[in-house]
């Protein structure tokens, strides 16, 4: 993550399969992220590039078992 904050990317999406959680890190700010989101599936997240995109997590996860 250091990387992408000092390369002053705005923001960058890790999906946590294990924890299925999408983790949105937003405000690069020298070596690390201001910002710090933990979205679970019925979440709703837009990307800082397009406000108007509603994408719900429950999508980018994989589906539940059953």
């Amino acid at each position: 993550m250091p990387i992408y904050a000092r390369a002053g990317i705005p923001e960058v999406w890790i999906v946590d399969l294990t924890r299925e959680v999408v983790e949105v890190f937003r405000e690069p700010d020298g070596r690390s992220y201001a910002s710090l989101q933990r979205l679970e599936r019925g979440a709703i997240v837009s990307p800082a590039a397009l406000p108007d995109a509603a994408i719900v997590v429950a999508e980018i996860l994989p589906p539940l078992p059953g």
